[in-house]
Order: C-alpha cells, then sequence, then structure tokens
C-alpha cells in the first residue's frame, strides 16, 4: 500500500513536470547570452573547439567556461539543425531541475534536520520557483544546470564529512561535482571556497586537501588554456559585447561591456557593494520568493530580466516602497533562519550563501540571476526564520499557492493567445526569416544579438557596441539588424532601411549604401 507521503510525493513530481512541459516554448536568444551558449555548443559539437565561429572579427575565445556547451553538444551530434533542436536542448534544463528536486530533498531530511513533509513543501516550492521554470523552459542558460551542480556538490560534501576518516574517496566525488560547477559558471567558486571551510572547520583536514587537489586538477587545465590563448584588446573591441570580456575584466569597469566606461575605482567598488545589497535584500530575494507581487503572469518568470537597479526596466516589473518592504521583511527573516541558531553559522547552505554574496557584490550587472541558484537555501533560511512550525509551514504553502497560480495563468495565457515574451521571439523571427529570405548580397552583420543572427542567417556577426566606419568597412560589415530596441545607425554610415516590424522597434539597416566600396573577406560570405 502506497503511502500518504510517497503519493504526497508523486502528485507534486507530477505537478512540476506537468508545469514544466506546458511551459516549453520556442523562444530562444531573447537574453542574447544563451543565443552564445548555442553558437559555443555548434562549435564544439562541429569540432571547431570552443570558439566565437560566429564572430566577423577574429574567433576569440569567449568568457564563459566551456562546461554547459559540453554538455548540451551531444544533441548537436545527433540532431545538428538548429532551431529544429530547440526543445532537446531545453529539456536538458529541465532534466537537471528535476534532478536538483531530488537532491534538495535528500539535503534537507538528511543533512538539514527537515521533517519529509516540509521538505517536501520546501523542494516543490524550489523547482516551480517562476524565475528557474522560466530560464528552464524560455531560454538556454546554465542556471539551472548551475543550480542542480551547486546542490550535489553540498549532497557530496556533507557525506565526505559524516563519513569515516579516511573517506577520501567521497572527497574525491564532491570535488568532481564542484569542479563541474566551476566549469559550468565561475561563480560555481563560491560552493567550493565553502566546502573547502566546512570540512577545514569539522576538522576534516585530509577530506579538505584531496577535494581542493581535486578541483584544481580539473579546472586549471581549462584556466591554463584560456590564459594561453586569450583574446588581444584589439580582438576584444573588434567583436564587443560582455561575451567577449573576462569575468575579471567585467567587474573592473564601471558598466560591463563598456570599454569606454572606463575602469571601477576603489570608492565605486564600495558604492556598487552597497549599492548590491541593498537590492539583493529590497528587489531580489522578493522576486524569487513572491514574483507575483512584482509583475502580471504574463510576464512569469521574466523578473530574471526585468529586476534591475536604476531605471533600466523590461515590462511592468513593479517597484515602491511597499514592495520592497515586502522583500525587507522577508530578507529579515530569512537572516534570522541563517544567524539565529549558531551551529547553523559554518553550515554548508550558509558558508556558500556567504561566499555567493562576497562575488554578488563585485558585480556591475543585475544581480538577481547571481541569487536564483540559491533558491533552495533561501526558502530553507526563510522556513526556519518563522520557527520551523505551524507558521513556517504556511508560510511555505502561501509561496507555493502564488507560484501555482502564476503558472497556471501564464500557461492559460499561452495556450489562448500570445504572452509578451513569445510575441517577442516572433518578431525577432518575422526579422530573421525575412532577412534569410530577402537579403541575397554578401556581407557580415553588426547587432545587439550577434550569437542569433549567425545561428538563423548564417552570416558572420559582431556586437552593435562600437559603431565605427573604418572597423566596419575592414570587417566587410555591410548590415545592422535590431532584435531588440536600439538607435539606428548614424547618417555618416550611409544607412538604408531595408526592413522594420509594424510597431517598429526592430529592424534592418544596410549601410555603405553612399556608393563607397567596402571589401569583403571571406568570412563574411553566408553559409
Amino acid at each position: 500500500m502506497i503511502s500518504r507521503q510517497a503519493a504526497a510525493a508523486a502528485a507534486i513530481a507530477a505537478g512540476v513536470v506537468a508545469i514544466y512541459a506546458l511551459r516549453l516554448d520556442h523562444a530562444v536568444g531573447l537574453l542574447v547570452d544563451d543565443s552564445w551558449y548555442v553558437v559555443l555548443t555548434k562549435a564544439l559539437a562541429e569540432g571547431q573547439g570552443l570558439r566565437l565561429v560566429s564572430s566577423a572579427a577574429a574567433q576569440i575565445l569567449p568568457a564563459v567556461p566551456p562546461g554547459f556547451p559540453a554538455i548540451l553538444s551531444p544533441v548537436f551530434l545527433i540532431n545538428p539543425s538548429f532551431p529544429g533542436n530547440l526543445i532537446w536542448l531545453k529539456l536538458i534544463s529541465v532534466l537537471a531541475m528535476l534532478a536538483a528536486g531530488v537532491v534538495c530533498w535528500l539535503d534537507l531530511t538528511r543533512h538539514r534536520e527537515v521533517p519529509p513533509p516540509q521538505a517536501l513543501l520546501l523542494t516543490a516550492a524550489t523547482l516551480i520557483t517562476p524565475a528557474l521554470v522560466f530560464l528552464a523552459t524560455s531560454t538556454v542558460m546554465a542556471e539551472c544546470v548551475f543550480t542542480f551542480a551547486q546542490l550535489l556538490t553540498v549532497f557530496l560534501v556533507e557525506r565526505a564529512r559524516r563519513g569515516s576518516d579516511d573517506s577520501n574517496g567521497r572527497a574525491v566525488i564532491a570535488g568532481l561535482a564542484g569542479a563541474a560547477a566551476i566549469l559550468i559558471r565561475v561563480p560555481g567558486a563560491a560552493v567550493v571556497a565553502a566546502a573547502i571551510v566546512y570540512l577545514v572547520v569539522g576538522g576534516r583536514w585530509r577530506q579538505a586537501a584531496v577535494l581542493g587537489v581535486t578541483v584544481a586538477v580539473c579546472v586549471a587545465p581549462w584556466f591554463w588554456y584560456a590564459q594561453a590563448h586569450q583574446p588581444t584588446a584589439e580582438e576584444r573591441l573588434a567583436h564587443g559585447g560582455t561575451i567577449a570580456f573576462s569575468y575579471q575584466q567585467l567587474v573592473a569597469m564601471r558598466r560591463p561591456g563598456d570599454v569606454r566606461s572606463g575602469e571601477i575605482t576603489p570608492a565605486d567598488r564600495v558604492v556598487r557593494a552597497q549599492r548590491n545589497i541593498a537590492g539583493i535584500l529590497s528587489r531580489d530575494v522578493g522576486g524569487i520568493l513572491i514574483p507575483a507581487f512584482y509583475r502580471g503572469p504574463s510576464e512569469s518568470g521574466q523578473e530574471v530580466l526585468s529586476i534591475v537597479g536604476g531605471t533600466a526596466q523590461v515590462g511592468s516589473m513593479g517597484r515602491g516602497a511597499a514592495i520592497a518592504a515586502m522583500s525587507l521583511v522577508l530578507s529579515g527573516v530569512m537572516l534570522i533562519g541563517w544567524l539565529g541558531a549558531r551551529r547553523e553559522w559554518l553550515s554548508m547552505p550558509a558558508l556558500l550563501t556567504g561566499a555567493s554574496l562576497a562575488l554578488i557584490v563585485l558585480v556591475g550587472s543585475q544581480t538577481f540571476r547571481y541569487l536564483v541558484p540559491l533558491a533552495p537555501y533561501l526558502l530553507l533560511f526563510l522556513w526556519r526564520g518563522l520557527g520551523r512550525g505551524a507558521v513556517a509551514r504556511i508560510a511555505v504553502l502561501c509561496l507555493l499557492g502564488f507560484n501555482l497560480l502564476d503558472h497556471t495563468y501564464y500557461i492559460h495565457q499561452k495556450l489562448t493567445g500570445t504572452p509578451g515574451w513569445l510575441a517577442d521571439a516572433a518578431a525577432i523571427d518575422e526579422v530573421l526569416d525575412w532577412m534569410s529570405a530577402n537579403v541575397t548580397e554578401p556581407g557580415a552583420v553588426a547587432s545587439n544579438n550577434p550569437g542569433l543572427v549567425f545561428l538563423r542567417t548564417g552570416r558572420k556577426a559582431v556586437a552593435n557596441a562600437n559603431p565605427s566606419r573604418s572597423a566596419w568597412q575592414a570587417l566587410g560589415v555591410r548590415y545592422v539588424v535590431a532584435l531588440h530596441p536600439a538607435e539606428e545607425p548614424q547618417p555618416t554610415l550611409g544607412p538604408k532601411t531595408l526592413f522594420r516590424t509594424a510597431n517598429g522597434r526592430l529592424w534592418i539597416v544596410q549601410i555603405f549604401t553612399d556608393g563607397e566600396s567596402v571589401q569583403l573577406t571571406s568570412s563574411d560570405s553566408r553559409h
């Protein structure tokens, strides 16, 4: 006879699978970074190495590590047709989230003293966090696979510490998981740092050393290779965009990706850290736990893109004193759950959260996406901060209810109409389909989404970040394509509009139509 707990787990699993399945769509590239992941996946699968093969300039080594494209590459080996293989690419992230749910439940019940019924609720709340569902079903981003790798590392580190004194094998396995996290996303260094500290504090010096050596052996070859093959400053500028710059370079810029903004000063770093901390507490925490309070269901999950500081904003993402106050209250409760019990101060979730925050406060761009993989631990801290009893259960049930309604309304809109995200994707398809069918002359492209231009049209492209007549002529750039709203080329470039969407926001412009000849290189041809 099936127990009530098993039946509840089966029902939750079925509901989670249904949400992910019904939210899967054919949108890709709207975050820009996910089109780069697909370009790199294609390059690896075709044996060209981890290079920006889409570039009209030098095919430079990208800023991102190879882990996520390597995980996706078997999809291109089996089915190289893009976007025909898009759903299969997204299924990797969906499966990673389902696996993360299993690891999360095991960790909560075995290592965090959470009763199984509450662990089920916390796991379900993690899995249907709209930001994570959105990243898995509407993008090809690395966060979901990274979340799984990070959770798995935490679980395996606990097994190493709680094993026998000579359990070096467990430390090796935990080190392999930690190395995978770093090779998927550089911020994975936080979970490795937390693991080493956790083992040392627990008196497991040998396991800490074994784990550290394992990570170094796995990760060092890539970083040595990246150091030996790093692009020159001229090559980075010629391509443009954040993908051309390393994590360290982006952190050092006033505006990440914009070399002209200059390097940040020590005083500015302090201001940035203060701003990031304030944003995390008053904005990002609420955006992860109660996103339905920030925007309508038609934008479900788009807080990944829309929750930013300053005036930059996409969609109708809500702001104001009331929303900030709610996020601050939730943050305060979580801090109580994190720091309220002294024995929890040096737990793996606490150390990982602290190490991650130490990295997040350095970034000059959106902090939200860096915080999303910590969702299971934010929920754990919230549950603890509310006393672990009836109040905590009711609070988690409320969060579950809000997110279930959010997904339900979004899925209804998706089935009966076209939510804004999918409408944006359709507009991009319209531009690129028109270009493929009607632009027959050779020439490279400058775009605010060059990776997607290459994937859909075969044309080499660079970022429309540093418009220069002489530079673009040297690269054979003949077209400028806006796949999200942007300023049109200056008259000095001799522009001629070829296509514009009905709302006028996206367009294709041919440049150098003023009679001046342009020398085209072999890389500019379509293929």
